[in-house]
Parts: structure tokens; C-alpha cells; sequence
């Protein structure tokens, strides 16, 4: 069976949301830590905008990647769609619509 989706799908989907969200953490970790040395309160805008890029992050992975299937294969005759463990095999016959987006 061959392949025919992306090879790079598990960066997207495992990867990206991990270093995306890890470096938003230190950064957040680091403001808190040097407001705390200083004796100040940390500025109430960059919190906001730490939180507002933490939702806007997850609100777009989860409608754009985090729903992506791990890998199609071509049988031939059908389509073997795996995502996890769960593995479905689709006929070709009973594809009866294909559409693209640019995301």
C-alpha cells in the first residue's frame, strides 16, 4: 500500500502544540519570575495577551490540525484511513463527493 498523505501530519498534530505551547509557558514562567524578583506586579497587559495567545492558539489547532487523520494508504481498489489505533477502509465506489481547501 502507498502512501498518500502527508508524512509530516505527526508534526503537526503532536509536535507543533507541544513546542507552541511549551515556549508560551516559559515565556509566561520567566514574566512571572522576574515580577516576582523585582517585587512588582507583572504588567496586566502582557498576561492578557499570554492568555488571549493561548486560546486563539488552541481554537485554531483544534479546527484546523488536531483533527487531521494520522495516514491514508491506497489499497488499490479502496482507502485504508488510519488515525490511532482506529482503522477504517473506505471503497473507492463509495466516494461520491472530493473537496480542497487552501488550509
Amino acid at each position: 500500500m502507498q502512501r498518500i498523505s502527508s508524512s509530516t501530519t505527526f508534526l503537526y498534530k503532536r509536535v507543533f502544540p507541544i513546542i507552541f505551547f511549551g515556549v508560551l509557558l516559559v515565556y509566561t514562567a520567566v514574566l512571572l519570575f522576574s515580577a516576582v524578583a523585582s517585587g512588582r506586579l507583572p504588567s496586566a497587559p502582557l498576561l492578557i495577551v499570554d492568555a488571549f495567545a493561548a486560546a486563539f492558539g488552541y481554537l485554531m489547532m483544534r479546527l484546523r490540525v488536531l483533527d487531521l487523520v494520522d495516514e491514508v494508504l491506497d489499497a488499490g481498489n479502496a482507502l485504508v484511513v488510519r488515525n490511532g489505533i482506529q482503522e477504517d477502509r473506505i471503497a473507492l465506489s463509495e466516494i461520491s463527493n472530493v473537496s480542497s481547501s487552501c488550509w
